[in-house]
């Protein structure tokens, strides 16, 4: 779990977001690191934020041995944040594979793009880009979280990554 936090990966990560966001989730720091199908009980540390603020996409259904009862970290943010933000903030959502805005209520979605300090919303697996100027796309990035054995973290996948990138021939124009 740590060498989450302790790599700079230098790859494309959907869950590397949340390194360049001045608040992330729920402000502990393993929010990063919970499973996509988790489920944050309270965002209340982000009223008064404002910035970039990254959250957890998600997935459902939500994980049954951790399960909370939320309706989800976007809905939470809509119905608990939306209208309590500090300034102007730039809401960033990857890590889930909730297509935005099919996957979201529709309540969530108008409150989030209603509130004049919402500036942009960048997210993943956009599916209707012309609902609103401020919903705007983000790369998916690599998978570097999902472990596949044992010591196999995001530093040891970017090692193998880049070494395969290096391997691979070369094409010409």
């Amino acid at each position: 779990m740590l060498d989450y936090h302790l790599t700079s990966t230098e790859l494309l990560w959907s869950r590397g977001w949340h390194k360049f966001a001045d608040r992330s989730g729920n402000g502990e720091l393993f929010y990063p690191l919970y499973p996509t199908r988790y489920r944050t009980v309270s965002l209340e540390c982000l009223r008064g934020a404002q910035g970039i603020i990254w959250l957890r996409l998600g997935s459902d259904p939500e994980k049954p041995e951790i399960a909370t009862g939320s309706p989800g970290d976007i809905n939470l943010f809509a119905r608990d944040i939306i209208g309590s933000l500090g300034g102007p903030t730039v809401l960033v959502t990857t890590d889930g594979d909730l297509g935005v805005p099919s996957g979201l209520e529709e309540e969530s979605i108008a409150k989030i793009l209603n509130d004049p300090l919402i500036v942009a919303w960048f997210t993943q697996n956009l599916d209707n880009g012309e609902l609103h100027e401020k919903l705007k796309p983000i790369p998916i990035g690599l998978d570097l979280h999902t472990p596949v054995r044992r010591g196999c973290g995001p530093r040891t996948k970017t090692r193998i990554f880049k070494a395969s990138q290096q391997k691979s021939a070369r094409v010409e124009d």
